[in-house]
């Protein structure tokens, strides 16, 4: 995608909304839109939307990280500023591993940006507007492999009632996707069998894509073979749909 172009274009956008006045919701949703922007940019440029690696926790490996906090620290130091104090915990330590600062300084704008669309969409009077942010903060977290933050998020927001269909979906994508990670297959394969038939009434054809690819993979490790390549075919034919080249290769 043209995501510079879409950052430049949104911020001009945004530069006019803050020349008038009572326009909070539409300078609250293109902040909303420059945040997304700078995570699609993000996972283009890290060229991983949604492969699951499980994240490694064993001693060895603990104690490798607390020896590399000393090479890490100026990048744990700007991050906290973005993502608060948990970016200390070892939890978050598996997230710096494979992080360089190009990949870190756009996570960290998108988050900026979300952070600065939270309060006035807060004040909107539709109780699911003021959901946007906290589903996007959700979603950046998934996409850094903050699972310790994403998946009680998106828990959380699935007991909101005023969550729209749409929304809901994409949040059962989401947590998922987290699920998988996690390895809690039928977990996963639960939150996506609910997602794809509204992903489908909807017409999102690129989420329905991650998601059925996603479908694959627990159905792979559920040992439905068949299954699972039935269902990566569907998702590579969505993606030739879209002309998406990364998703087809991924």
């Amino acid at each position: 995608g043209m995501y510079v172009e879409a950052i430049q274009q949104y911020r001009f956008a945004l530069a006019e909304f803050n020349k008038r006045k009572d326009n909070e919701y539409e300078r609250a949703l293109t902040m909303i839109h420059i945040g997304d922007a700078y995570l699609s940019l993000t996972l283009a440029t890290r060229g991983e939307r949604e492969v699951v690696r499980p994240l490694k926790t064993d001693l060895k490996q603990v104690a490798s990280d607390i020896l590399s906090l000393i090479v890490w620290l100026p990048l744990v130091i700007y991050l906290s500023f973005f993502f608060g104090w948990r970016v200390w915990l070892p939890n978050f330590w598996p997230m710096l591993r494979d992080l360089d600062w190009i990949i870190a300084r756009l996570f960290a704008t998108s988050a900026y940006w979300y952070h600065q669309a939270a309060p006035l969409l807060a004040k909107s009077n539709a109780y699911s507007d003021k959901l946007q942010a906290e589903e996007k903060l959700a979603y950046l977290a998934l996409a850094m492999g903050d699972l310790t933050v994403a998946i009680p998020t998106f828990k959380a927001l699935l007991k909101d009632e005023a969550l729209g269909e749409y929304n809901r979906a994409r949040v059962e994508a989401g947590l998922g996707q987290a699920q998988l990670r996690s390895a809690k297959i039928e977990e996963a394969n639960g939150h996506f069998e609910k997602a794809l038939p509204v992903l489908q009434a909807y017409d999102d054809v690129e989420t329905e894509a991650q998601v059925t690819g996603l479908l694959a993979q627990a159905s792979f490790l559920r040992g439905k073979h068949t299954e699972s390549i039935q269902q990566y075919g569907k998702a590579m034919a969505l993606y030739k749909k879209q002309h998406d080249l990364v998703g087809l290769t991924e």
